[in-house]
């Protein structure tokens, strides 16, 4: 039966629910683990951000006066940004794009697969709630 203990259960053509997610361990547990470069641990997680800009120009540093600027900004619009860091080596991606939406989810996916991890036989990926 799929799905059935020790087993993965599929979602999709390339996504799973691994065993360990489904035994009750969490990211700490996989955190801790020895590195393995055929089964990465990546961390996804994504950020809103407004884009944002001056109205005046900055009043330059002086002698003894820090820079200043005004609080009054433009609004530029929203950006998002969806961010990949490899918990077992220093390595971070941050991707930028003009909404959140599923399919800028996959696009993350499949750059994540195809480009940085072609040769993971897995790649483990920890997801709050996108």
């Amino acid at each position: 039966m799929p799905g059935g203990a020790g087993e993965e259960r599929p979602l999709g053509k390339a996504i799973t629910i691994p065993v360990e997610a489904r035994a009750g361990r969490g990211p700490i547990q996989v955190y801790g683990e020895a590195p393995d470069p055929k089964r990465p641990v990546v961390c996804f997680d994504e950020s809103p951000i407004q884009l944002i800009g001056e109205v005046r120009q900055p009043i330059p540093a002086t002698p003894g006066q820090i820079e200043r600027y005004d609080c009054e900004y433009r609004r530029n619009g929203t950006a998002n940004l969806f961010v990949f860091l490899d918990v077992h080596c220093p390595w971070r991606k941050v991707k930028v794009t003009e909404r959140r939406a599923a399919e800028d989810f996959a696009a993350c996916m499949r750059e994540l697969t195809d480009v940085h991890y072609p040769e993971a036989e897995r790649i483990r990926v920890v997801l709050d709630n996108l």
